[in-house]
Formats: C-alpha cells, structure tokens, sequence
C-alpha cells in the first residue's frame, strides 16, 4: 500500500475508511522503522560477538 496514494485518496474523497487507511499506513511505516532500527542494532551485536 502506498501512502502518497493513500493521502490522495482522502483529499479527492473523505470517506471514513480512507482515514483510517491513512492511519494503518502511518503505524506500518513507524513500525517497519522501529524493526529496521531494531534489526540493524541486532546486527551490530552479532559483529560485536562475531570478533
């Protein structure tokens, strides 16, 4: 799912399903982050270990 298209969707028809798909959009982002800054800490780790 896209959110640009997402963001256009509500501007070109509010409808109540629209925003909450903005909304589930805005959570999938933060948290593919929180997994990418999780994974890469992890990955850090096994270097340290790894040595």
């Amino acid at each position: 799912m896209n959110c640009s298209a997402v963001n256009r969707h509500i501007y070109t028809e509010p409808q109540p399903y629209n925003v909450l798909r903005f909304f589930f959009c805005i959570v999938d982002l933060r948290l593919n982050f929180t997994l990418y800054r999780s994974r890469r800490i992890w990955y850090d780790n096994e270097e340290i270990y790894n040595i």
